[in-house]
């Protein structure tokens, strides 16, 4: 039996199981809580074929989180009634074990505290979990059992220096207590033990994963010990999801990067003295797959599930060890939407809008999509596209004639909307450099366009200038005080006058400052920035009245940034930050005039800095203020959040998101000044199509050149989510927080 979640193609995402029987999978309805906006399932145990428990959660539409637990009988699942902790709105159950049919054991977290809940055949009864002192965060994530009363959790927890390392606890019976656990060295950023196995009660093994890598620990009984888990040969960065272990043999199973860069399933065998890598089997075109859970009834017959393509349009991947090696085996996948996102959005009218972005990978392969908004409804457009292409940016200088600009795996990308069609256009490609991309794009008249961008690496700036025939490199000036330099914004007042911002990197790929660059028609010319010596500092995009009088937004290391330009100098514009939240960033602005301007971006509310919140303030002239805006039911992460404002009264801003389930949904909101902002569902199918660092920039900072200006109230609530990105529940949610620190 294997659990987990499956999104619609209206971007509801609802509970799934599938079960083996006599060597084939198949897909067995189960239900959602009447009032779920979205669910999900975590995991599944099963004492006998007929009994089997799974556990998840799944919120409801004011944004809360509520535990969810399901029961097999042998011919239907249903529901089971589970307890959430006084006061608390957000509470998971993230995984369960079942030593017989009427008891069992669940584990997850509340409010960010430990949460274990016990079955003992009749309902659900919360346990107290003692919280490691000077917690700030703390979660555990998997669980085992010998007997009724003998268990072992394991999990994380952030200490008191902010640093999130490994957490055990151990029921007796009566009670449960904290287990000194180590952590491997090196680790910078987290360690995780995310799955455990026992054989006895002084013979368990747990699973792990850190920004070092993927590690194993031993209990004997006394303590628990380190153990090490290394990649197959020419693999690195191993990480261990699951662990199952039968009589003396042990099979953890996770991911690594392959020799090519790319994330490929792995299984990892203890034979009593050490681990020893079997690398599996990755299906044909996928990207980002690895196995998130498995179950070994005898030492040699273990099947293991998780996620093919999971970088792309995601489906169901399992696998079986027998004969010493892993074999896939074919799980059907429920109907369900393909992956989208929207990186870019102009609106030449209050009721016309264009949005661009990226649509798959559809087993692997990316293309370019387009919706024009026509003041009711989204519509997808026919968009000619190119291998591995995407759009990052659009601007519209009539509702009959738009640009829009990205990459593709030739490098750049431009096409043109006629008001009927698109066509693509020719763009020159720097020779020797690496795969380079656009990330901007202004637009003062339908013959005078600036696109920016760099390559895959930042070591080339670039800037290319459309003239009603073709596009001509006009290439910027690179600051040389740091290896790495990206242009995400522009800003084209008039034909002959541009101003465009962007920040520089360090050899790790951190921001090191901002920088900003003045063109003259002719020429670039470097500009001081007051945070060009700021690390962490970047600023994302820009909006100009002149080449004198602009408004820059982006994000500091921790908060979110704001400049003006008047004359020739750059200042600073405080801006707030949402309470509690953290890493607040801005990654796009709009005006109508100086004194009238909305930037929107995103928010951190969890223990990563994986933006879940979608964060909008308004500037006056004088000051910039929060506007708020709608809560997502189950949000995971929000990419690319664009605003267009064709006038003060009106805004629309598009971008997407994942919830708890698998694919990237676009995600639209809109704002009118004399009535309830709504949020839009956007048809369409993909994440970010530029990788390598770039990539890493664009789902931190986002990117996209919007046109217009915002009023004062962002605050839709959501209709409909719209289609999403993949990861299965909570390890994928920790590998994107990996991600993201990485």
């Amino acid at each position: 039996m294997a659990v987990g979640l499956h999104v619609r193609e209206s971007g509801l995402g609802v509970t799934l199981a599938e079960r083996r029987s006599g060597g084939r999978w198949t897909v067995q309805s189960t239900p959602n809580p009447p009032r779920a906006a979205t669910s999900a399932l975590n995991g599944v145990s099963c004492p006998t074929s007929s009994a089997c428990t799974s556990v998840g959660q799944f919120f409801v539409k004011s944004g809360a989180q509520l535990t969810l637990a399901e029961r097999w009988n042998g011919s239907n699942w249903h529901i089971q009634p589970t307890p959430n902790p006084t006061g608390s709105s957000s509470s998971t159950l993230l995984a369960v074990v079942c030593p017989a049919a009427d008891s069992c054991t669940a584990v997850g977290s509340s409010a960010g505290k430990p949460l274990v809940e016990r079955w003992g055949g009749a309902r659900w009864r919360i346990q107290s979990a003692p919280v490691p002192p000077g917690a700030q965060f703390s979660e555990l994530t998997g669980v085992t059992c010998t007997t009724a009363a003998s268990c072992i959790a394991v999990g994380d927890y952030v200490n008191s220096s902010g640093a999130p390392v490994t957490l055990a606890e151990r029921w007796n019976g009566r009670n449960w207590a904290i287990q000194p656990t180590p952590n491997p060295s090196g680790v910078q950023f987290r360690s995780v033990l995310s799955g455990v196995s026992c054989t006895a009660r002084d013979a368990c093994e747990a699973s792990g994963w850190s920004d070092a890598g993927g590690f194993a620990e031993r209990w004997n009984g006394t303590a628990w010990r380190l153990q090490a888990v290394k990649a197959p040969r020419g693999g690195q960065f191993p990480l261990l999801f699951s662990v199952s272990c039968a009589v003396s043999s042990c099979e953890a199973v996770g991911g690594y990067y392959d020799s090519s860069g790319s994330f490929v399933p792995l299984g990892e065998r203890w034979n009593g003295a050490a681990w020893h890598a079997q690398p599996a089997a990755n299906p044909a075109r996928a990207s980002f797959s690895f196995l998130g859970g498995v179950s070994c009834p005898s030492p040699s017959d273990c099947t293991a599930v998780g996620v093919g393509n999971g970088d792309g349009t995601p489906f169901p991947l399992g696998e079986r060890w027998r004969d010493g090696r892993w074999r896939l085996r074919a799980v059907p996948s429920p109907v369900g939407a393909a992956e989208n996102q929207l990186n870019g959005i102009a609106c030449p009218a209050t009721d016309r809008c264009m949005a661009v972005g990226t649509e798959g990978p559809t087993r692997g392969v990316f293309s370019t999509e387009a919706l024009g908004w026509n003041g009711r409804t989204w519509h997808l457009q026919k968009i000619p596209t190119l291998p591995g292409a995407g759009l990052n940016a659009v601007s519209c200088v009539s509702e009959t004639d738009c640009v829009a600009v990205g990459g593709s795996n030739a490098g750049t990308l431009a096409e043109r909307w006629n008001g009927e069609h698109w066509t693509i256009q020719p763009t020159p490609n720097p020779s020797g450099a690496q795969p380079p991309a656009f990330f901007a794009i202004s637009c003062a008249s339908a013959s005078s366009c600036m696109a920016v961008g760099s390559d895959r690496d930042g070591t080339l700036l670039l800037a290319e200038r459309w003239n009603g025939h073709a596009w001509k490199p006009v290439p910027p000036l690179t600051p040389t005080r740091q290896p790495g330099h990206y242009l995400t914004g522009v800003a084209c007042p008039a034909p002959l006058a541009c101003i465009a911002v962007g920040a520089s990197f360090d050899a790790s790929g951190d921001p090191t400052g901002t920088f900003a660059e003045r063109w003259n028609g002719t020429s670039w010319k470097l500009q001081r920035t007051p945070t060009q010596h700021t690390p962490g500092s970047f600023l994302a995009s820009v909006w100009c009245k002149s080449v004198t009088a602009c408004i820059a937004a982006g994000s500091t290391a921790t908060d979110t940034l704001a400049e003006r330009l008047t004359g020739t100098t750059w200042r600073v514009l405080p801006t707030p930050n949402q309470p509690g939240t953290h890493g607040d960033f801005l990654n796009s602005v709009s005006c109508t005039s100086l004194s009238a301007c909305t930037s929107v971006g995103a928010a951190s509310t969890g223990t990563s800095f994986v933006p879940n919140q979608t964060l909008a303030e308004r500037w006056n002239g004088v000051r910039w203020r929060i506007q708020p805006t709608p809560l997502l039911p189950g949000v995971g992460t929000i990419d690319s959040f664009a605003v267009a404002c064709p006038a003060s009264s009106a805004c629309v801003a598009a971008g997407g998101f994942e919830d708890d389930g698998s694919g990237s949904k676009t995600l639209a909101e809109q704002w009118r000044a004399s009535r309830t902002p709504t949020a839009q569902t956007a048809p369409g199918t993909s994440p970010r199509a530029y990788r390598g660092i770039a990539g890493c920039i664009r789902a931190a900072i986002g990117e996209g050149f919007t046109i217009g200006a915002p009023e004062t109230r962002l605050g839709p609530a959501i209709t409909a989510p719209m289609p999403e990105r993949s990861r299965p529940a909570s390890e994928i949610e920790q590998i994107t927080s990996l991600c993201s620190a990485a």
